[in-house]
């Protein structure tokens, strides 16, 4: 008897139309819809608690888009003999509903674990947070340098037990169209829970005045005296991309042209009501990313 194949099936989808990325049998979830649609097409079993035919590389809450997250399916190979990805591409999306899609599928090493990606990439739109009051790039280079490099960021998780806080940032820079702020981009091996956006968070503190340098850096320097720096909302936060050393995606070009840009001498109102049009134009933005990715990977 022939061993199952192992595939990494990559997908999108927008945040704020499910709870979350894993499995929950009481809400909408990220892998409890592609489950069900693999169980309908008869490629694994109906989801249920300690049973998956899917296994996630990321795990994301409930409002953060998703252009690139990855998961594992074992296949009967006679089965995948008769598939091609594009085939499986095509079938999957057929049955999704729209606020989800699947846009790659590569043969995995057997061995090949999802949740070990070389690098994990976020990016945050700063712009969007609702205080949020302009600064140049200059000063966000120079604040985003305080993360880059290993920390433990206790102060900047949510707290789960005794697990391990420390990090290393590879990179952390500004995200940018032109010279225009749109906010930043960081990139690790892996992130503890609520990373990034407390990190926004941070910044956006540090941008308004509610925070000073000396005390971001004494948080990160001495993560056994916790210091709530506050946690910015999910709907600014895409999880953008995963690399690993088995395999690669085509990856589609980046784009910003999906953005306005903020006016920040209108009025209080006026800029509240700019924010509700943002949030439309990150959904947007992973919706366009996810049929350039489709494009790209099954042509």
């Amino acid at each position: 008897m022939q061993e199952p194949v192992r595939l990494a099936i990559a997908y999108g989808y927008l945040g704020d139309a499910f709870h979350g990325s894993q499995y929950q049998p009481e809400h909408i979830t990220a892998q409890g819809v592609l489950e069900e649609i693999i169980a309908e097409l008869t490629w694994g079993e109906e989801p249920a608690e300690g049973r998956h035919s899917l296994r996630n590389a990321s795990r994301c809450d409930a409002g953060v888009h998703v252009r690139m997250n990855v998961a594992m399916l074992d296949i009967p190979a006679e089965l995948w003999g008769k598939l091609t990805a594009h085939r499986m591409v095509n079938a999957m999306n057929d049955h999704l509903p729209s606020t989800i899609w699947v846009w790659g599928v590569v043969q995995a090493p057997a061995d090949w674990n999802p949740r070990h990606p070389i690098r994990r990439t976020y990016r945050f739109r700063l712009e969007g947070c609702e205080y949020w009051p302009g600064i140049e790039v200059e000063q966000l280079v120079e604040w985003l340098e305080f993360f880059l490099g290993t920390h433990d960021y206790a102060s900047f998780s949510r707290p789960e037990g005794k697990a391990n806080t420390v990090r290393t940032v590879e990179s952390i820079k500004p995200w940018l169209d032109g010279e225009h702020i749109i906010g930043f981009e960081i990139s690790a091996p892996s992130f503890v829970w609520n990373q990034v956006r407390r990190i926004a968070s941070a910044i956006e503190f540090l941008a308004r005045g509610k925070t000073t340098v000396e005390e971001v850096i004494q948080t990160l320097d001495n993560p056994g005296d916790f210091v709530d720096l506050g946690l910015s909302e999910p709907e600014w936060l895409i999880l953008w991309e995963l690399e690993y050393p088995e395999f690669s995606f085509q990856l589609a070009g980046d784009e910003t042209g999906v953005f306005s840009r903020r006016d920040f001498s209108a009025s209080f109102r006026e800029q509240q009501h700019w924010c509700a049009v943002a949030k439309s134009e990150m959904r947007t933005l992973v919706h366009r990313q996810g049929l350039a990715l489709r494009i790209a990977n099954n042509s």
